[in-house]
């Protein structure tokens, strides 16, 4: 990505991941269909997750002594027994390897994160482009419309930019975008491309967010 002039992260919140991608504009194709890759099918390597880990780890040490942070857990810590607020809200290397500091314990856990939590209903596309809207809901269809729906659920992609199930393109006043929008908000034919991983039954590894950019940002 970096040879191509673009850059990617990713973050994790209370209630989503999000991954956001930005390249010049020739490349989003290719970029897009690597993003849409990582999602519907991580390798989650362990030495990957290890690496993200001892990163989590390091942060956590950093904000140890910070007052805020300590203050914000003993906020979590009052939550009722059985809340999701009430859980360890960043990570550390003997939360996210379990008791034993097996890295392949993490991987494990990752893995069916991913299986519960990746799929299509749950998720959110959203691209910026200069490139023609019905161009980008293409590019957008065909990157992304593989991912598994829910159990059950049929996973739908829309390309007319305000019907479709999780994917679609639209100004900010909420109608379609033209391609002159588009442009406008793309400052030198670079393309902007967010994904994001809702997960209303638990806030996702802080590690997770960082292996998927992590894998990205080795494919493109």
């Amino acid at each position: 990505i970096k040879q191509r002039g673009g850059a990617c992260n990713a973050s994790t919140g209370a209630e989503h991941t999000t991954y956001r991608l930005q390249i010049p504009g020739p490349h989003l194709p290719e970029a897009l269909d690597r993003m849409g890759d990582a999602i519907r099918a991580p390798l989650l390597r362990p030495d990957a997750a290890g690496r993200e880990v001892r990163a989590v780890d390091s942060e956590f040490r950093r904000n140890y002594q910070n007052d805020g942070r300590r203050l914000f857990q003993a906020k979590r810590a009052l939550a009722r027994p059985g809340s999701p607020w009430r859980r360890f809200g960043t990570g550390n290397a003997t939360s996210l390897t379990g008791p034993g500091g097996d890295e392949a314990w993490a991987v494990a856990r990752l893995r069916e994160f991913w299986d519960k939590h990746y799929r299509g209903p749950l998720m959110t596309v959203a691209v910026v482009s200069s490139d023609p809207l019905q161009r980008t809901c293409d590019l957008i269809e065909t990157a992304f419309g593989p991912v598994r729906p829910a159990s059950g659920v049929a996973s739908s992609v829309g390309s007319s930019g305000r019907g479709g199930e999780g994917v679609g393109a639209a100004s900010p006043s909420g109608e379609p975008a033209s391609s002159t929008e588009a442009a406008a908000a793309v400052d030198r034919g670079e393309a902007t491309a967010a994904a994001s991983a809702a997960a209303s039954a638990a806030p996702a590894p802080t590690a997770a967010a960082a292996a998927a950019a992590d894998e990205l940002a080795a494919a493109v």
